[in-house]
């Protein structure tokens, strides 16, 4: 069994020092844990924010009545204020783990909107967690500082997802750029293409961009339509045709209701723009 913990300053009881740095980020410590069958972590109440990265095997973190299940490439959070419960469900269950406090805990998590859940991350960034491990063992403030640095991509890798799914929001955008000007381009042939479901490919992009996969379609071709209004004399029909649209008129409405104005007032905005820079 290997259990590797350092702290900020080295202390281990009672808690780190204060910080030396004012930052929205602040370490208070990391570690590495490989476990046997039967291990359990101490049970104890934490105020701090705690991000546990599975390696290998199983482990089941528990907050009362609510049971997680941690494996490999997966992400879970325990809040401030939560009981720790760590058990080994599949041994060894290897991990790392990094702790967070400090005055602005509170808006990092809000941001993040950190919860309590099991998230779908890629590999362990190892090297990241060695990065904040030296750094801490620095003891000055240009080691919280590196710290930080190195525990903020732990935490936005945490939350970017696994690379299949990256690899399939790419291929997607791939498809899009190459084929938005076909009219007959739908979310339900794009699916077909990568061989996935299409409620597969919905939960990938919406996790991915924030929107559907129609919608993501949709602003791309609004996107191509401005670009050809600013810099073609295209006519307005020829340019709906161009950016996948059937019907003009729709293009138009469409058009309207995203952007508030319309194809015409727009090219007009851009004109009355290129006029004035001229004078």
């Amino acid at each position: 069994m290997l259990i590797q913990t350092c702290y900020r300053y080295g202390a281990l009881f009672p808690p780190p020092a204060p910080s030396q740095i004012k930052a929205p980020l602040q370490v208070r410590s990391c570690g590495h844990y490989i476990t046997e069958a039967g291990f359990r972590d101490t049970y104890m109440r934490k105020d701090f924010l705690q991000l546990f990265w599975g390696v290998r095997g199983r482990g089941c973190f528990v907050h009362g009545k609510e049971v997680f299940h941690v494996g490999a490439r997966d992400v879970f959070f325990f809040l401030p204020g939560d009981w720790h419960d760590i058990t080994v469900q599949n041994a060894p269950f290897e991990y790392y783990w990094i702790t967070f406090d400090g005055e602005n805990l509170d808006h990092l998590i809000r941001q993040f909107d950190i919860r309590r859940k099991v998230y779908e991350a890629d590999v362990c960034p190892v090297g990241e967690f060695g990065i904040v491990e030296e750094n801490l063992l620095n003891f000055s403030a240009q080691g919280e500082y590196l710290a930080g640095a190195a525990a903020y991509r732990i935490l936005s890798l945490a939350f970017a997802g696994r690379m299949q799914e990256k690899e399939l929001f790419s291929k997607f955008r791939e498809q899009i750029q190459l084929y938005f000007s076909d009219p007959a381009l739908t979310v339900e042939l794009i699916a077909g293409r990568l061989n996935v479901h299409r409620t597969t490919l919905a939960r990938v992009v919406t996790a991915a961009c924030g929107i559907s996969p129609s919608e993501y379609l949709l602003s791309f071709r609004l996107q191509e339509a401005q670009k050809r209004l600013r810099g073609t004399d295209s006519s307005i029909k020829m340019i709906a045709l161009e950016t996948g649209f059937r019907d003009p008129n729709y293009f138009a409405k469409v058009f309207r209701r995203k952007l508030s104005v319309s194809p015409n007032e727009a090219r007009k905005i851009v004109l009355n723009l290129n006029a004035e820079t001229s004078d």
